[in-house]
């Protein structure tokens, strides 16, 4: 279920943000995918301590990468904003299964919406 308030420019940037994403991971970009994130952000998943800042991000997304995680897509369950935050829960599709993630966002000065805390379910 989509929030009707934020059907506009905060879905569609949210789309937009994964679809880059994924398109960035399947080149192998793992610093073109860190920037999905806020510089301060903060990233947990299942058998990693987290990462904290763009830099951290990046190493353990090209971790995954030299791990042979391939993402198929993602699939927004649910979204909201309010302001300048935003949340979405969202399914990921790889060739290790599926898993789910929580997105916390924040909308930057500019008005791009960048991931602001991510957690992963495996």
């Amino acid at each position: 279920m989509i929030s009707e308030s934020v059907d506009g420019t905060f879905r569609n940037q949210l789309d937009t943000l994964t679809e880059k994403f994924t398109d960035d991971f399947r080149r192998g970009d793992a610093e073109a995918c860190a920037l999905a994130y806020a510089a301060d952000a903060i990233r947990i998943e299942p058998g990693m301590p987290p990462s904290t800042g763009r830099s951290a991000i990046e190493s353990v997304i090209a971790l995954g990468m030299s791990n042979g995680i391939a993402i198929s897509r993602f699939e927004t369950m649910q979204a909201a904003a309010d302001g300048s935050t935003g949340f979405a829960l969202m399914k990921v599709v790889t060739n290790h299964g599926d898993a789910f993630v929580m997105l916390g966002l924040k909308r930057e000065s500019d008005g791009r919406w960048l991931v602001a805390a991510e957690a992963i379910v495996g």
